[in-house]
């Protein structure tokens, strides 16, 4: 089922639409895996899911700091069934749900997602790491140049 989202963010004024095709399971956060990333230390990397049930739309909270749908927390873990204009809030952005899309019938040419330009993705995953994160990976990475450098001299 396809679905409109759109995005507003707490720091910008100008909201911005996406169309997300929720087969299964789509799971929105601070992973670049997400198709929307979320950046902030109050999102989780899986921070909440859209999930479809029987043509109907949910949401999963998947995290620690909560989801909320028109003010109300969503229950962790639990499924709550989402109607078109409801709107999903988790910290700092508000996500509306909009109208629903028939899913492309088969005479219509299938849609193939332009790929982001290397460097934004470089830039998205930098910012799904936490400061901590990023400190161990430095300190790995130190670890192995002296590695290589013990060997080689």
């Amino acid at each position: 089922m396809q679905i409109d989202l759109i995005i507003r963010k707490e720091s910008d004024p100008n909201p911005f639409t996406i169309t997300c095709d929720v087969a299964e399971r789509l799971v929105f956060g601070r992973s670049i895996g997400s198709p929307v990333n979320f950046a902030g230390v109050d999102i989780s990397r899986e921070h909440f899911a859209l999930v479809s049930r029987n043509g109907q739309i949910c949401v999963q909270d998947l995290s620690s700091n909560g989801t909320f749908v028109n003010g109300k927390p969503v229950a962790q873990r639990k499924l709550q069934k989402l109607s078109e204009g409801d709107v999903i809030s988790v910290p700092g952005y508000e996500i509306e749900l909009g109208s629903r899309l028939p899913l492309a019938s088969a005479r219509e040419p299938p849609h193939f997602p332009v790929p982001a330009p290397v460097e934004k993705v470089v830039i998205r995953w930098r910012e799904s790491l936490t400061f901590w994160e990023m400190i161990v990976i430095a300190a790995a990475i130190a670890s192995f140049v002296l590695i290589i450098y013990y060997f080689t001299r």
